[in-house]
């Protein structure tokens, strides 16, 4: 006897205003952040400085809002991650940005949040 278990996965799409969007995705952000962080190759310096790790987040939150379709008219660094040029990106980051690409690449690919503008 063999048994089929059947995984249902239950996607709300909201559509929302773009201050609404940017709390959700910076929630999301800071959660994939908190939960990858460290195995995505963010010095622990950064992750246990709040400033440092405010940066982290702000700038993930501004590539995933481009993502998703909300322009925020991203500063070069992001346009560069978010074109996946690789050595335009490295040219254009500060410090901790360049200790945390490896992060924003990862949850560029992986983090799946599922709202739209209104």
């Amino acid at each position: 006897m063999s048994f089929r278990i059947f995984a249902i996965q239950k996607t709300i799409h909201m559509k929302v205003n773009i201050e609404q969007a940017k709390e959700i995705v910076a929630k999301e952000v800071s959660a994939y952040l908190e939960k990858y962080g460290e195995s995505t190759g963010v010095p622990t310096h950064i992750l246990m400085d709040p400033e440092s790790r405010s940066h982290v987040i702000s700038i993930g939150t501004s590539i995933m809002m481009n993502r998703l379709g909300f322009n925020t008219y991203p500063g070069s660094f992001v346009q560069a991650v978010l074109d996946d040029k690789l050595s335009a990106a490295f040219a254009k980051a500060d410090s901790i940005n360049q200790k945390s690409l490896r992060f924003y690449t990862t949850m560029m690919y992986s983090l799946s949040i599922n709202i739209s503008s209104e």
